[in-house]
């Protein structure tokens, strides 16, 4: 299955992107970014692909700002 990782520049939005799409009923885990992403907060979120233009959309609908959006085949 392949996922994209969710970067932040700050802990607030990682932490609220978590808790928006988890009420949405989405699958996503909260994780430290790695390395080969650069964030300034250090926390990332993975995500099913399948959820991806879902996810963008909540995020824009609630102001959340995410610095990158990463494919991610692990």
């Amino acid at each position: 299955m392949a996922y994209f990782i969710l970067v932040f520049d700050s802990s607030h939005h990682a932490i609220l992107a978590e808790t928006v799409l988890r009420d949405a009923g989405l699958s996503v885990t909260l994780i430290p970014t790695p390395p080969t992403y650069s964030s300034g907060c250090g926390l990332a979120l993975k995500i099913r692909e399948q959820d991806l233009d879902l996810v963008s959309t909540l995020a824009e609908e609630r102001g959340i700002s995410v610095s990158g959006f990463h494919r991610w085949d692990r």
